[in-house]
């Protein structure tokens, strides 16, 4: 795998007194108690997802480590047999690591205007999941109680708790619209916005972040969407059915068809199933049909579902899950997800389900 940062070397010399910090790399020191020479593994987030940079073993309790970032980018420390891992936005500077090895998500990392910055929000973060816990056990007493001025107190204070994280990212990003961890953060704030809101995000960058990987994360998304925005006609794509055999959507041409994005481990797919049931045996001789594309990993438990839920329609995958190229295509991000073609391969409609859909086939076919 083809990495973002270029390796210059790692130490595992035990030093005694003071360690002196390499300049002009990102390097790790510190001690993570607990430890015993365990494995430790390192991995950044990129525009091709999480990316493993190295594998490392602890001296003892000991961190020691250095490495050439291309740019900044968000860096994960995970410990083998640990559910947990540190996060941390590193840049080309140094970094002291202290803490705990069964308790990884609190570790303290510092070192670095960026770093200081992340740390920031993330405690922010901390702070309101706290306060949430709290909440929600003050909610359960309330209910108990029907104390319902109180009920609605929580509410509103719970909601509102909910969007002062985002706000607060919000604001660092238009404080520091040149910042690589403001791109992050456009990149998390962002990533599932409708296309206008997206690019709007975008926009309130700076011009020198397109090189950051965060970027180009939103940027690639934004032109997946103006691919398939309504009135585009449909990409094509071929894959295969339950039995090997090469489908593809062109074939399709000449009648209303529907893309079904879903899964078998879906249970809102699986619920909705019985609706399109319905749809398909109304209108598949009036010139509609539909296709089935799958995001299973195993081809058993796709074929089952298909069996179990009298899908009696067009079926693909590739069984890559999340992975699914088609899904990539069309930059599907949540499932069920539907986009409705004409006769000539236009898309005119995305994400209708229920009655809502069976109205608009309606006006279709008729």
């Amino acid at each position: 795998m083809k990495k973002l940062l270029y390796l210059l070397g790692l130490s595992l010399i035990v030093f005694s007194g003071c360690q002196a910090h390499p300049s002009g790399v990102f390097s790790l020191h510190g001690t993570l108690t607990g430890a015993n020479g365990n494995t430790v593994f390192i991995s950044t987030y990129t525009e091709k997802g999480i990316e493993s940079l190295d594998t490392i073993q602890l001296q003892g309790e000991l961190i020691n480590y250095q490495v050439k970032l291309d740019q900044p980018i968000l860096v994960l420390i995970s410990i083998e047999n640990k559910n947990d891992r540190v996060l941390l936005f590193g840049d080309n500077e140094a970094y002291d690591v202290e803490g705990h090895i069964d308790s990884l998500s609190n570790v303290k990392v510092t070192g670095g205007k960026l770093q200081e910055d992340f740390s920031k929000l993330v405690d922010l973060e901390r702070q309101v999941q706290l306060r949430q816990q709290e909440l929600g056990k003050a909610y359960q007493e309330a209910s108990a109680n029907k104390d319902n001025e109180s009920l609605k107190a929580i509410v509103e204070e719970y909601n509102s708790l909910n969007f002062s994280v985002s706000d607060a990212k919000l604001k660092y990003v238009k404080a520091n619209s040149q910042s690589a961890l403001a791109a992050f953060y456009v990149n998390y704030l962002y990533a599932k916005k409708g296309l206008e809101e997206m690019k709007s995000g975008i926009a309130l960058l700076n011009d020198t972040l397109k090189s950051s990987a965060y970027y180009k994360i939103l940027a690639e998304r934004v032109k997946k969407l103006e691919r398939i925005e309504v009135g585009q006609v449909a990409p094509d794509f071929t894959m295969k059915d339950p039995e090997g055999n090469d489908v593809s959507l062109s074939s399709f041409k000449g009648k209303y068809l529907l893309i079904d994005f879903w899964a078998s481990w879906c249970k809102p797919c699986r619920m909705e199933n019985p609706n399109v049931v319905k749809m398909y045996q109304k209108y598949k001789d009036k010139g509609f049909e539909i296709l089935g594309v799958s995001l299973d990993q195993r081809r058993e438990s796709w074929v089952r579902a298909i069996s179990s839920d009298q899908l009696n329609w067009s079926h693909v995958s590739d069984l890559k899950e999340w992975q699914n190229e088609a899904a990539q295509l069309y930059a599907v991000t949540t499932i069920p997800h539907t986009v409705l073609l004409d006769t000539n391969g236009v898309i005119i409609a995305k994400n209708l389900r229920g009655e809502e859909l069976a109205k608009k086939i309606e006006e279709l076919v008729k």
